[in-house]
């Protein structure tokens, strides 16, 4: 990787490593997959890819006993099938699938997306399917090592669906564009919820933040959450343990623990909070509550700030300007 905390995804070389699988038998997803950040910790979060699908591959019916995943669809299309129900998903889609939610995908276009994960290690899975094939060639057609490999990565194969189509809006896998949990509005920022923490086992929730020109925040003090977002439009500029650098749309920002930091958008910019270990819909529905009750609590500054830190909203100071 290039930079200690942005990674460029228009820049092919721009990543931890490249993982090719577009040559093998039909028990292989055809794909191109960069690693962007590695999974960390015991819950293995934070892992980001990037990926190219190809026209007609398909990831057959299966459900994942473990594992979150998060795809932020490109320019192409996916027939999703979730459940017994089928859709088409679309450039700007979003797909979340969590553990014992049965899916398939068939590519009807080549398609890039930018996928999120926590508990899964799906780069690892990738590189151990690889390997065997590569090193076992006698093996690739055989039911008992794919089989094997199923049981080693928790996923279970299904027979092919019976499926009906539907609006992609009554699948709640599949957020739209305009689809968001909950909106909040202040000057400058516009936050979106995109998924939430009772999707996820408790572990992050993924919020869309529309910044207008000037918008800024500060994390003027050490906490112990690392910050992964993703810059879909626009550019931001970051200031991160006093290193100051922009990045711009199609970026990705990681901060680790106990930066002292801070981002500013220049222009209009769309950007995702994909780590998501604050808790900003509980802060931001009491911040309502006590609007609505105790309005004069919230002008309080020290039981704002402790507020928020209850919640591991740990900002110091935000605004435009």
């Amino acid at each position: 990787m290039k930079h200690p905390f942005l990674v460029n995804l228009l820049d092919p070389e721009d990543c931890i490593s490249v993982h090719e699988d577009i040559d093998r038998d039909n028990n292989f997803l055809k794909e191109r997959l960069r690693l962007i950040l590695a999974p960390v910790g015991p819950d293995e979060n934070n892992e980001v890819t990037d990926s190219l699908f190809f026209k007609g591959n398909e990831a057959h019916h299966h459900v994942h006993t473990r594992g979150y995943e998060t795809f932020f669809v490109g320019d192409g299309e996916i027939e999703l099938t979730v459940r017994g129900r089928k859709c088409h998903v679309t450039n700007g889609d979003i797909i979340h699938i969590g553990p014992w939610d049965s899916h398939r995908m068939i590519w009807l276009k080549d398609t890039p997306w930018r996928g999120v994960f926590h508990q899964m290690n799906i780069t690892q899975a990738m590189v151990d399917k690889m390997l065997v094939s590569d090193n076992c060639p006698d093996t690739g057609d055989d039911d008992y090592y794919l089989q094997i490999y199923r049981d080693s990565n928790q996923a279970i194969n299904k027979p092919a669906p019976v499926a009906v189509d539907v609006p992609k809006s009554e699948i709640t896998e599949v957020r739209a564009p305009d689809f968001a949990f909950a909106t909040y509005a202040f000057d400058g920022i516009n936050l979106r919820q995109k998924v939430g923490r009772w999707e996820t086992g408790g572990i992050k929730e993924i919020w869309e933040l529309n910044l207008e020109d000037g918008f800024y925040a500060k994390w003027g003090k050490p906490n112990p959450l690392a910050y992964v977002y993703y810059v879909k439009e626009g550019k931001v500029h970051f200031s991160v343990y006093g290193n100051e650098f922009t990045a711009p749309h199609d970026s990705i920002v990681h901060i680790p623990t106990y930066a002292i930091h801070s981002f500013k958008s220049e222009g209009k910019s769309v950007m995702y909070d994909l780590s998501g270990g604050s808790m900003v819909l509980d802060f931001l529905s009491d911040c309502e509550s006590y609007k609505a009750i105790s309005p004069e609590k919230l002008k309080d500054k020290e039981f704002f700030f402790n507020l928020a830190e209850s919640y591991k909203c740990y900002f110091t100071e935000w605004g435009v300007g």
